[in-house]
């Protein structure tokens, strides 16, 4: 998936023709397309009008086609965002409940430490992008809680276990507004309240 991923921001005219073309199709046409819609499409779910706003999203795409997006993607997006169940089952509260759903049915895939090591980097490098500070924070407490529990003659086993813990502890906040974790003063009760939900896991 990485040149999917790599090309997912590159224009449908930009990508024709080239050497990462044939990787990059259909996947990473899709995800060019489903990101610009959701883009579109997130202020409104928020406001409980995105049904006003579907015929507008829906000429966005049509005049992207062939340029921007893949024509047969898009003329698909046209046909099926006709209808209303469409941008009903794409609002984020049922996405999540899908997505549920799908973990529940699936068996677990067992990862060993080293990859899960290097989820939990990706992770912090995800926090690092939107908080410079709290990933610099996850970092100095990953690596002097490794410091200390190796000095404590903790299997090294429990030494990974213990950094990647540390890299992974803040990672609640990427669901803080970044003007409430950048905010230069004081936090008042409210805003305390929902820097702590930071911590909290979703039920």
């Amino acid at each position: 998936m990485a040149q999917p991923v790599w090309y997912h921001h590159t224009r449908w005219d930009q990508i024709q023709g080239s050497q990462a073309g044939a990787a990059y199709r259909p996947s990473g046409h899709l995800i060019l397309l489903c990101d610009r819609v959701d883009a579109l499409a997130a202020p409104f779910y928020a406001k409980g009008r995105i049904l006003e706003q579907k015929n507008t999203i829906r000429e966005v795409i049509a005049r992207g086609a062939g340029e921007y997006f893949d024509p047969e993607l898009a003329a698909l997006f046209h046909e099926i965002s006709r209808h209303e169940h469409f941008w009903r089952f794409s609002e984020p509260h049922v996405i999540q409940d899908y997505l549920h759903r799908q973990l529940e049915n699936n068996r677990p895939h067992l990862i060993g430490i080293d990859e899960l090591k290097q989820l939990s980097l990706i992770s912090f490098r995800i926090v690092d992008a939107k908080s410079p500070y709290t990933a610099s924070y996850s970092l100095g407490v990953s690596r002097l809680s490794y410091f200390f529990a190796e000095r404590l003659g903790v299997s090294a086993l429990d030494c990974d276990k213990i950094e990647i813990v540390g890299l992974l502890h803040d990672l609640g906040k990427l669901r803080i507004a970044d003007e409430l974790l950048e905010k230069p003063t004081g936090l008042d009760d409210n805003e305390r309240r929902t820097m702590n939900t930071h911590a909290l896991k979703p039920t």
